[in-house]
């Protein structure tokens, strides 16, 4: 709760129950660059509405998400203000094998 980087970050990683993550999001985003990775997993299912409902509101698009029984790990890319109103953009997901 009182991670302070020295500067932006290109990726934050995040294994953190749902309330957790919700909570540490506006600092993730205020750390992140944008186009930057954010890469979370330790979400139940049963939360997930939740954290996606989060992530938008901070400005995180959702790349791609993996579920494993009541699990789930998702990555999502900062946008920034053209992008958020709707600008399509090709990044590759931190899962993505390279080609």
């Amino acid at each position: 709760r009182h991670w302070r980087p020295q500067g932006k970050v290109k990726v934050i990683t995040a294994n953190l129950y749902s309330e957790l993550l919700i909570e540490a999001l506006p600092q993730a985003r205020r750390y992140l660059e944008t186009d930057g990775w954010l890469v979370a997993s330790g979400i139940m299912r049963t939360q997930e509405a939740g954290v996606m409902r989060a992530l938008r509101v901070q400005g995180i698009r959702v790349r791609e998400i993996r579920r494993r029984g009541k699990w789930i790990a998702l990555s999502g890319i900062r946008v920034g203000a053209k992008m958020q109103a709707g600008r399509a953009f090709q990044k590759r997901s931190p899962f993505q094998k390279p080609s």
